[in-house]
């Protein structure tokens, strides 16, 4: 949840580059996407639980995110219709 609502890179917050002087320059620590990439480690020392649960979880939070996903697209095309 954290980092879903964190989602921005720390480094660029979310421009993608950086000013250097009167230089633009890509910021290497996004790829230049702007989001935050959350490593397990990472995950773990957020949320206080062990690299090996933060993984199973994961997982788990995945498969909700995309049923999620799925409800959504369902519901659009629901209201879409009925909505004409």
């Amino acid at each position: 949840m954290y980092e879903w609502l964190n989602d921005l890179c720390n480094n660029c917050k979310g421009a993608r580059e950086l000013i250097v002087g009167k230089r633009r320059i890509e910021c290497s620590v996004c790829g230049s996407t702007g989001i935050e990439n959350y490593s397990d480690r990472k995950r773990s020392k957020i949320t206080g639980l062990s690299v090996e649960t933060v993984r199973e979880s994961g997982d788990l939070l995945k498969q909700i995110h995309e049923e999620i996903e799925r409800a959504e697209r369902r519901a659009s095309a629901t209201m879409s219709v009925k909505l004409g």
